[in-house]
């Protein structure tokens, strides 16, 4: 199934598109007839390695998708690890997969072997085909909450009917389209680029290490006239000041995700830039990257006064419900947490048995039983079929001796008061080590009294920030994404030294 639905269709692009560039690095172009001849490549090698699971040393060059796509072909499991990574978590990748190979695409030269080959032909006549013996595609690490990475496998199964429910909802990626991937190989959100862009014979460019994020996103949108627009709402917020100058001619549809979407910060888009609507899409990896998708354009536009844009409905066969602590359906309306079933549903943490036990339940859902997975996302589900986003439950916290508080919706009122500063509202530890709550601005400092009275206006005591901090700029993670952990820390060292 994997091979008729993603491998086949991608070796059609290859021979259809040729010449055409499939990846660019700056100003070197990579096209779809080399692409196959570098996967070739690493095929003929991976191909006689004894292991399943292939560790992948992954960069932002070519040769690292490459290689992604040979373990692929091989019918093994690929298990890309950022060379950002510590020896620590590599240790820990090869205790969790066991029979492990670790493989490093930049040092295997295109020019091994001294035949020519017609790469599309040989990947045809030589793939392996899909065998239950290695069901796992990809196994992705991302962070725990306790500091150990948790990996989780992709199965073949899920990533052919993810690829069926993300083409059903009609985001109509095309031949031609040019799109931009900033994401991190190891991280789920860059196989939402670099698999539907090459499956419809787009052209992905990337982002070189060490520049300026923003200005090279601003230089990739202007200069090479993008058409498609994969980014998280922390990036397209540092664009803001630029949105007047951004050239329009050619960018249609902009794909929002990984963190809670700003409807202020779409909104600012419509008002400075005449093209492109927004599709924001939701998904823990657990469910194989996306679940949910919600199109936001110009013609359904929401006031400024919403915080958040909705997650909006799941994919054709997931299926979803709003629990309680105790794992009972919350009436519509009502807040609870997302717990997500159905085909995109991966296996489970590899060898993780206590954490599989706590974050998946069986649950008769329509008279079948299916495998849920708790997302830790607080939502309230809508009697349309749809989830708007409160917040996450590890942003709860207990405050003045007992007062549960999200602090998603502290922040959602000083957001909608400041609309075009960003700020994050995390807790300190006194010194009797109570939490303390606390506010960090991603700014100069300013004067904060004003502010004061719109947070005493809208929220009850209880949660109102004690202390306000500011920060030049916000620090990120690996994925892009504001590292509300960082701030954290950040905020403790500020509060001590007062």
């Amino acid at each position: 199934m994997f091979c008729s639905a993603i491998l086949i269709p991608f070796l059609d692009q290859c021979k259809r598109r040729g010449e055409h560039p499939a990846f660019v690095l700056e100003d070197e172009a990579t096209s779809y007839i080399r692409l196959a001849e570098h996967i070739a490549h690493h095929f003929r090698l991976l191909v006689l390695v004894q292991e399943n699971y292939i560790g992948i040393h992954v960069d932002e060059t070519i040769h690292s998708y490459a290689a992604i796509w040979a373990v692929w072909f091989c019918g093994k499991t690929a298990v890309p690890i950022s060379d950002s990574n510590s020896v620590d978590r590599v240790d820990l990748v090869k205790r969790d997969c066991g029979r492990f190979h670790m493989y490093s695409p930049i040092e295997h030269g295109l020019h091994q072997f001294s035949d020519t080959i017609d790469a599309t032909e040989f990947l045809y006549s030589n793939y392996v085909h899909d065998n239950e013996a290695c069901n796992d595609l990809m196994v992705l690490y991302t962070s725990g909450s306790t500091g150990i990475p948790k990996g989780t496998p992709l199965t073949r199964s899920n990533l052919v009917h993810f690829m069926r429910a993300f083409t059903a909802i009609g985001y109509g990626w095309q031949a031609g389209d040019r799109c931009m991937q900033m994401f991190d190989l190891s991280f789920d959100f860059s196989m939402l680029v670099y698999l539907p862009a090459w499956l419809n014979g787009a052209t992905i460019y990337g982002i070189p290490k060490g520049v300026h994020l923003t200005l090279y996103v601003y230089h990739l949108i202007n200069d090479k006239q993008l058409t498609v627009l994969p980014i998280v709402p922390t990036i397209l917020n540092y664009l803001r000041p630029y949105f007047d100058e951004i050239a329009h001619s050619s960018l249609r549809q902009i794909m929002i995700g990984g963190e809670a979407v700003p409807v202020s910060l779409l909104n600012a888009w419509f008002d400075n830039v005449a093209n492109g609507d927004f599709l924001v899409v939701y998904g823990p990896t657990e469910c194989t990257m996306l679940s949910a998708s919600f199109p936001y354009s110009r013609q359904n536009r929401l006031p400024d006064s919403e915080s958040a844009i909705s997650l909006g409905w799941l994919f054709e066969g997931m299926i979803g419900l709003v629990v309680d602590s105790d794992n009972e359906i919350v009436p519509v309306d009502e807040v609870g947490e997302l717990c997500l079933a159905g085909p995109q549903l991966t296996p489970g943490y590899l060898g993780r048995a206590e954490l599989n036990a706590e974050k998946f339940f069986m649950r008769a859902y329509e008279g079948e039983l299916h495998r849920f997975y708790k997302t830790g996302d607080m939502v309230i589900g809508r009697s349309d079929g749809r989830y708007d986003f409160v917040g996450r439950i590890d942003n709860q916290v207990k405050l003045q001796g007992g007062f549960r508080v999200e602090l998603n919706e502290i922040e959602g009122v000083i957001c909608n008061a400041l609309m075009t500063v960003r700020c994050v509202a995390t807790v300190v530890k006194n010194a009797m080590k109570n939490n303390h709550l606390v506010v960090v601005f991603e700014s100069d400092e300013f004067d904060v009294s004003s502010l004061k009275l719109v947070i005493a206006k809208q929220l009850p005591w209880y949660m109102h920030p004690l202390n306000y901090f500011f920060m030049p700029s916000f620090p990120l993670n690996q994925n892009k994404k504001t590292n509300r952990l960082a701030i954290q820390k950040w905020a403790q060292t500020q509060y001590d030294t007062l």
